[in-house]
């Protein structure tokens, strides 16, 4: 926090600072203003004789006091008709999309979807249900546990429907494009490069992996990485005829150890790599040996 005052006194600017965090105010998470105040006012800290171990020293006793002033949360009790429930936020976020009031759902569709983290989640219907009312609309900034649409189930058996209703096998096209995107770094989906590659009487870097590590073992990293030509090649060519930017890379064991294992892929770029391919690394929280076909 940074505070401004006209002229050098230290306290006038503490005492600005701790009434702005007093009218501070944020719902909906957890905040450091609490401790924050403590710290403002400490007498040390008031003093202007702070030490770089203050914290280390006084961290506990300050947070301790700091739990006392976190701020009364007001709840709005809910109120439910017999047979009525309420479909929560299972995370703080923001609503991107809520059902109409009135609609039904089968197990398993999607009635709300939540933006947290930079990443849209679903909230799927529990049961075969209809939506009664919303308390929540798009753009609207929501809580862990706050209740989102108001809906009555609709399923005679409601837990023997919902699993029959919810196909785990379905198809999904975002599920059949990772796929497809995984299948051309393999050899079963080049046929053309594979078969140029055997005509000059060599081996792939697969094959070569394949034969060196414990079958099964082989666990890849940065397999959809592709060239980093983006400025002259579109990106289904880079995706079609450069996979894993001609690194194939990954932990495995070998005679049950552990080894990091890389093979350079002469059917991508005859073997040259691409910037994009420089930082790929291996993490481990262990120093493995390396295994590395060139």
């Amino acid at each position: 926090m940074i505070t401004h005052v006209h002229g050098t006194s230290f306290p006038a600017a503490l005492r600005k600072a701790r009434t702005a965090l007093a009218d501070f105010s944020i719902e909906g998470i957890g905040t450091n203003i609490p401790l924050l105040r403590e710290i403002l006012s400490a007498s040390e800290v008031q003093s202007g004789l702070v030490t770089t171990g203050f914290l280390d020293a006084k961290l506990p006793e300050l947070a301790a006091a700091a739990l006392t002033r976190q701020p009364e949360i007001r709840v709005t009790a809910l109120e439910l008709y017999p047979g009525e429930e309420a479909l929560c936020a299972p995370m703080a976020g923001t609503v991107v999309e809520v059902a109409p009031e009135g609609a039904e759902f089968a197990a398993g569709r999607p009635v709300a979807v939540l933006e947290a983290m930079k990443m849209q989640h679903v909230l799927a219907a529990p049961d075969a249900l209809r939506t009664v009312r919303n308390l929540v609309k798009p753009g609207q900034v929501v809580g862990t546990g706050d209740p989102l649409v108001v809906f009555t189930r609709t399923g005679a058996d409601t837990m023997g429907d919902a699993a029959a209703q919810l196909d785990l096998d379905r198809p999904r096209a975002d599920l059949d494009e990772v796929r497809h995107r995984h299948l051309l770094t393999l050899d079963e989906g080049r046929p053309e490069a594979v078969a140029k590659r055997h005509r000059q009487n060599r081996r792939t870097a697969r094959e070569n992996i394949a034969d060196l590590v414990d079958p099964g073992s082989f666990v890849e990293y940065g397999a959809l990485a592709i060239a980093a030509q983006r400025s002259r090649r579109s990106e289904e060519d880079l995706i079609t005829n450069t996979p894993a930017d001609g690194l194939v890379a990954g932990v495995a064991t070998i005679g049950g150890a552990e080894v990091a294992v890389l093979s350079y892929d002469y059917t991508v770029l005859a073997g040259r790599r691409a910037c994009a391919t420089t930082p790929k690394r291996i993490e481990s929280s262990n120093w493995l040996p390396a295994n590395v076909f060139r």
